[in-house]
């Protein structure tokens, strides 16, 4: 009797746990997202592209470096990402997810996105492979 009572339960609960597609960016808006003034927009391809500033680092040399994140404005629970992306020589980004607004990079996970050569030329090191394109950090 509790199995006949248990799974129509289970099977009027399962339509539900799956939420519909949704797109985040329709090639036309960042309507979906939260970020800095200025630091993201899109190009007449749709790409969407983040603008460089230059900064000092600690050594006091001039570098270029990325004006911020691109938070989604709701948050999720279960998701499936999917996406596609083109870097700069010599970049070093990621996706965050999961994560802390005020301490991303060590507040959540990231999915490492990096041109593998072009940053270690520029970094004058070999890095594992671990640390490489499409790796995945828990912070």
């Amino acid at each position: 009797m509790t199995r006949t009572f248990i799974l129509p339960l289970i099977l009027a609960l399962i339509p539900g746990a799956w939420a519909k597609e949704r797109a985040l960016f329709d090639g036309k808006s960042l309507q979906a997202f939260e970020f800095a003034p200025g630091a993201w927009e899109i190009e007449a391809d749709g790409s969407v592209v983040c603008r460089m500033q230059e900064t000092k680092d600690k050594n006091g040399k001039t570098r270029l470096r990325g004006m911020g994140y691109l938070w989604t404005k709701d948050e999720f629970s279960d998701f499936e990402l999917s996406l596609e992306y083109k870097l700069s020589p010599g970049a070093n980004s990621g996706i965050f997810y999961r994560t802390d607004k005020n301490n991303p990079v060590n507040g959540g996970f990231e999915i490492q996105l990096m041109d593998n050569e072009g940053f270690q030329k520029k970094a004058n090191k070999v890095l594992p492979a671990r640390k490489l394109n499409a790796s995945f950090y828990d912070g």
